[in-house]
């Protein structure tokens, strides 16, 4: 059986979690997050520039750790639910709860 796909549709994250990470994509692609007509799902960037963003914010992840979470996702392009799944991922590593593709599917609790 096929692995599920790792993709956050906004409306699973919690408030807090929807600002970071809509913030956080609107800086990378240079689009105001606070646009209401961003179809943040349709939005779409490269793997590589996902990995250069990541690993320059989230510095003290490592890059070996922000490479293990990126290789969850193997397409070379990453959509906004795929970089919303991604930053998640993020969060988790960071408060030690190391990286597990199921960790996708729960809020983090320090943010939520």
């Amino acid at each position: 059986m096929p692995a599920r796909r790792l993709s956050l549709h906004p409306s699973a994250l919690s408030d807090a979690e929807y600002t970071l990470f809509t913030v956080s994509l609107g800086d990378l692609l240079d689009l105001d997050a606070n646009d209401s007509g961003i179809d943040w799902e349709r939005l779409s960037l490269s793997v590589r520039e996902a990995r250069a963003w990541l690993c320059g914010r989230h510095a003290s992840l490592g890059s070996a750790t922000v490479d293990e979470i990126l290789q969850l996702f193997p397409a070379p392009t990453l959509s906004g639910g795929a970089f919303f799944a991604a930053l998640r991922l993020v969060l988790h590593a960071q408060v030690g709860q190391g990286v597990d593709r199921s960790l996708v599917f729960l809020q983090d609790p320090e943010i939520a």
